[in-house]
């Protein structure tokens, strides 16, 4: 027999909250014919049964037939589709939402988009996640699959058309109680249902905290090589109701003394708690807060009130009325920020003492500069990779600073840390400006692709194709401001205004960038070296210091020790000078006996030569340059840290500071790059 066609399924209609308006004993609802019904927490209407239909309470159209459910299944009307079906998306509602009395479990997301940069990043992460001392027994952490031996190249192996890659931090309340491993791959395999398609993941458990957690890496490819893509929905709620559904399917709901207690213990937390987010949906947009609606919801009227009054100690909300509460506009996002700020303390806590008043630096206010010392170094975010850094100063509070990408900090030195306006022009703007304005406003990449490919290029010059695909990108993020536009052919149209738009931008748009750079070694190193160190500018710190600020009595221990190493020496350097002179002498000498070469033992003013290597000494930059005339060694100070001449031919000059300027010959500057 021939299956009867399916017809089209009717769109399932979503019940609203409505408002409610009171009148004497009875509510008044909005909508189908504004009919007074009893109060919805009446007890005789609790238990009143009501019939689906037009005047009922329940949708007929989400009672499910035999022949809907059959449907759904795929057994009429159509096949079930194949796993890895590209075109299934799961929706939030395939998920049913657990009950109060579910076990819980936190689960937090973060894709990250591959990049030449991110993939190194990548690489970083998984290192992190496998880090020692993160099992129960100390050991290091095992990347592990769904089956029971994993290879970590299915991680680790470069995929050309992984265009992302997921993270996920799974957190369930009672991992003590689970087989954590187990827990996991359960997990994993309802997503791959959900989804569709098998996956490629692999996961590391972590014991080291007081909340067991795994981290669950999943490539941007699944096991097909299909471009792998997650609902939104799915990422934000749905698969946290999985996992609760499986730590609950395994240990039962959670007893009624543990929910209690559990309110009770929010209740007056400092952080964005459950009782916060069921409190949210009732709040109006102008930030009003009914108790009428608050009773009618399954939260609770004690619960809330209680609640409630501890947002009134943080001055996060307030009374307006008899039944009415007032709530900041921000009040949500105060609380995660409290949340976050009692976790960084807490983590500080480790290495320093309570007493040690603790200061979280904002990248994105000005901030007066500071110097101090690296007292730790981690994770800021276990998902992104942000590092932070605890800088000690010598009044004996602590910073804590939010790394920013490629700052190198190393434990124990001492840092500068300042706030500087980021600039909008760059040099690449200023060259592309000038290669428009030659052609009536209009940059064309494949001409000067072709251009650039029949000039000469030295080996350690990028090649046009990098060249033009980094032009492209910084016009891309131009036309995100509107500054610039991308005509139909690939061409672009460039304003001769350009630079002039992007220096306005810096005064009505300013962009602030945290600066954290190295200014000395930890003072142990510094007591004994040869030239001028960061302890020499040091006044000594007063004798009535406080026993809080250890920083401060290291830094009069160092100080002293510093004093009596220059009294030994044969002759005390009388001016910064000679202790300079002392230290490039120190590290020519080392240079010249490591590549066997003769140090030249007088300083020019000018030479030419190749660049053998280079040193940076307490936050001075020197260059070892080998003079093809002489075949002699020469160490010469240089301005700018500029690592990347190494194994170029350089002309150094001094200058007025009596430092060299190195500049590679036959390199026009202000080429357009």
């Amino acid at each position: 027999m021939q299956a009867e066609p399916a017809k089209a399924l009717p769109e399932r209609r979503t019940a609203r909250r409505q408002p409610f308006a009171r009148a004497d004993d009875n509510w008044f609802v909005p909508g189908r014919g504004s009919k007074m019904r009893p109060a919805p927490f009446d007890p005789e209407e609790r238990f009143r049964p009501r019939v689906g239909g037009r005047g009922g309470a329940i949708d007929t159209e989400r009672l499910p037939t035999f022949r809907r459910a059959m449907m759904q299944r795929g057994v009429l009307g159509s096949r079930p589709r194949p796993l890895g079906h590209a075109r299934y998306k799961p929706r939030v509602t395939d998920v049913r939402q657990p009950r109060t009395s579910s076990r819980r479990c936190v689960v937090k997301a973060h894709f990250v988009r591959l990049t030449a940069a991110t993939r190194r990043g990548a690489a970083q992460h998984l290192a992190y996640v496998e880090r020692d001392g993160v099992n129960q027994d100390g050991s290091r952490g095992e990347f592990f699959g769904p089956a029971e031996r994993f290879d970590r190249q299915h991680l680790v192996a470069e995929l050309p058309a992984e265009k992302r890659q997921f993270r996920f931090i799974v957190s369930p309340e009672d991992a003590g109680e689970l087989d954590l491993r187990i827990f996991t791959r359960a997990l994993m395999a309802q997503m791959e249902a959900d989804l569709g398609r098998r996956l490629i993941w692999g996961a590391v458990e972590h014991w080291d905290t007081d909340n067991p957690h795994a981290h669950i890496i999943v490539r941007g490819l699944d096991a097909a090589g299909a471009d792998l893509t997650i609902n939104r929905q799915y990422i934000g709620a749905g698969l946290r109701w999985r996992a609760q559904e499986i730590a609950t399917r395994e240990l039962g709901l959670r007893p009624e003394g543990a929910i209690e207690r559990q309110w009770e213990n929010e209740v007056g937390q400092e952080r964005l708690t459950s009782i916060d987010r069921q409190l949210a949906p009732l709040v109006e947009p102008d930030g009003r807060l009914s108790l009428e609606h608050v009773a009618a919801s399954t939260l609770g009227m004690q619960r809330a009130m209680a609640r409630l009054a501890t947002l009134e100690q943080l001055q996060l909300a307030g009374r307006t009325g008899v039944n009415e509460w007032g709530l900041d506009p921000g009040w949500l996002q105060a609380l995660q920020q409290l949340g976050e700020r009692g976790d960084i303390i807490k983590r500080l806590h480790r290495d320093v003492s309570r007493a040690v008043p603790v200061r979280i630096v904002d990248p994105e206010r000005d901030i007066p500069a500071f110097e101090g010392i690296v007292r730790r170094k981690g994770l800021h975010d276990e998902q992104t990779g942000e590092l932070f850094a605890a800088i000690e100063t010598v009044s004996g509070s602590v910073e804590y600073v939010r790394l920013p990408p490629g700052a190198n900090v190393r434990t124990g030195a001492v840092v500068r840390v300042s706030c500087e306006v980021e600039r909008w022009v760059r040099p690449s703007d200023r060259a592309l400006q000038e290669l428009a304005g030659r052609n009536g406003g209009i940059y064309d990449p494949a001409a000067q692709r072709t251009e650039l490919e029949g000039r000469p290029r030295r080996p350690d010059q990028p090649t046009p194709a990098d060249l033009i695909t980094g032009n492209e990108r910084r016009l891309a993020r131009l036309e995100r401001y509107r500054l610039v536009e991308r005509l139909p052919d690939g061409r672009w149209r460039i304003p001769s205004t350009l630079v002039d738009e992007l220096e306005a931008r810096e005064v009505s748009h300013p962009r602030k960038k945290l600066r954290i750079v190295e200014v000395a070694p930890p003072l142990q190193e510094q007591i004994r070296h040869e030239g001028p160190t960061w302890l020499d500018r040091q006044p000594a710190p007063p004798a009535t210091a406080p026993s809080r600020a250890p920083f401060r009595e290291e830094l009069r221990a160092a100080l002293e020790h510093r004093r009596k190493v220059l009294q030994s020496r044969e002759r005390v350097p009388a001016v910064a000078a000679e202790l300079l002179e002392r230290e490039r002498q120190t590290i020519g000498h080392e240079l010249a006996r490591v590549h066997k070469m003769r140090l030249s033992a007088v300083l020019p003013e000018a030479l030419l030569g190749r660049v053998v290597a280079y040193e940076t000494r307490a936050g001075r930059h020197y260059a070892a340059i080998l003079d093809d005339a002489t075949g002699s060694l020469a160490v010469v100070p240089v301005s700018r840290p500029s690592k990347g001449v190494v194994g170029r031919t350089v002309s150094a000059t001094k200058g007025k500071d009596q430092r060299f300027e190195l500049a590679t010959p036959g390199l026009s500057r202000g080429e357009p790059s």
